[in-house]
């Protein structure tokens, strides 16, 4: 399984150890998992923002099935030097708010569906989109996610890109390449364990955005994981210019 990994330029021999014990986990999860979609030598460009890009998803609990409330996405700034994505609830809460320095590199935000603890700065930047996106192409990163509160955690990534579908999306039906996410991203908190993050994206390039998104999360709380926050989510509208 060929790879192209991204570290930070300096790690000691036990963040070494670390990064490839958290790393190695993840891609062996990944490898284990049958490829989806269908394989083209298609490739797709990372996400170009512009402000005004907006996009409402219907949010579905994955254990009940229940009605989880629309969230909207929206691009609020774009420029040179990035752009600000903001992230609200049916009722207008603050569920994200990150910021990307270039075409899908994530430099701050939050990362989890289970809490807004999750946020900060991630250094070095995330690579959510590491153009061009191609089926068979997969990145891991170790990063630092620094939180409001000054504390610095631990965060490791894996991510794969796997084949093509045609998906309906927005009224529509849309090609999507898709795109496999696993997390660890350290300490909930500085008084809880390791939350787990897993999500597969239907990334739909004509639409500058996800089609479909499901999100599955656990707490490892001593030899133990307890399910955290699991969604799916539909794109019901969208505009991009």
């Amino acid at each position: 399984m060929s790879a192209r990994t991204t570290q930070p330029t300096a790690v000691n021999s036990a963040g070494r150890r670390k990064f490839l014990a958290a790393s190695g986990a993840l891609a062996l999860a990944g490898c284990a998992t049958k490829p989806l979609g269908t394989y083209e030598t298609a490739e797709a460009p990372a996400p170009s923002w512009r402000v005004g890009d907006r996009w409402t998803y219907a949010r579905t609990d994955y254990y009940t099935r229940l009605d989880a409330g629309t969230v909207t996405r929206e691009v609020v700034a774009a420029g040179p030097s990035g752009a600000r994505v903001v992230t609200l609830s049916r009722n207008g809460r603050l569920l994200d708010d990150s910021t990307y320095s270039s075409d899908g590199i994530q430099t701050t935000g939050n990362l989890s569906e289970d809490t807004l603890d999750i946020a900060g700065t991630l250094s070095p930047p995330f690579e959510r989109y590491a153009s061009p996106l191609a089926s068979g192409r997969e990145w891991r990163q170790s990063m630092t996610r620094t939180g409001a509160e000054g504390f610095h955690y631990p965060v490791w990534a894996s991510t794969r890109v796997e084949g093509w579908e045609t998906v309906r999306a927005g009224g529509r039906d849309v090609r999507a390449i898709l795109i496999r996410r696993s997390l660890n991203l350290g300490p909930k908190d500085p008084f809880h364990s390791i939350l787990y993050h897993y999500e597969l994206e239907w990334y739909a390039p004509e639409l500058r955005g996800t089609a479909r998104l499901h999100v599955q999360e656990w707490l490892r709380e001593g030899w133990g994981a307890n399910p955290g926050s699991r969604y799916v989510y539909e794109l019901v509208s969208f505009a991009v210019g």
